[in-house]
């Protein structure tokens, strides 16, 4: 069974807004003059190829929780979830359920959203914060 979202989509021409159909790992992108459908392991992985095949190249990021710089799924939150659940993580705290998202639920502001490689370098910091702590 197929879900329909409807978020924004920011870019250099603005804002518009787009419709993300999701099914599993599958993933549909439509909005005027532009369609396209990925696929993956799990929602997250497809909504990841959907950025960096298809939105990335055209400088689009789309306004989504899973598109924040500030989140990123744990291997537990993924396979439980299908990759519809990712931690946003704040440096120097531990992540709990409490900060559990919905990679697809509306982020409305552009400046908490980042590309792929920026959010991954993201939660490289957050994990090497931890790595700070740790005593010998």
């Amino acid at each position: 069974m197929s879900e329909r979202h409807v978020v924004p989509v920011f870019g250099p021409h603005g804002r518009f807004e787009a419709v993300l159909s999701s099914s599993g790992g599958r993933l549909e992108f439509e909005s005027v003059g532009f369609e396209c459908v990925v696929e993956g392991d799990d929602l997250w992985h497809a909504l990841a190829r959907l950025r960096e095949e298809h939105l990335e190249p055209r400088s689009l990021l789309l306004g989504c929780a899973g598109v924040r710089r500030d989140v990123y799924p744990s291997r537990m939150s993924r396979q439980m979830s299908g990759g519809r659940r990712a931690y946003r993580c704040r440096l120097g705290h531990p992540a709990d359920a409490s900060d559990l998202v919905d990679v697809l639920s509306v982020e409305s502001d552009p400046s908490s959203l980042a590309t792929c490689g920026e959010q991954l370098r993201f939660h490289n910091e957050w994990i090497e914060g931890f790595a700070a702590l740790e005593v010998p």
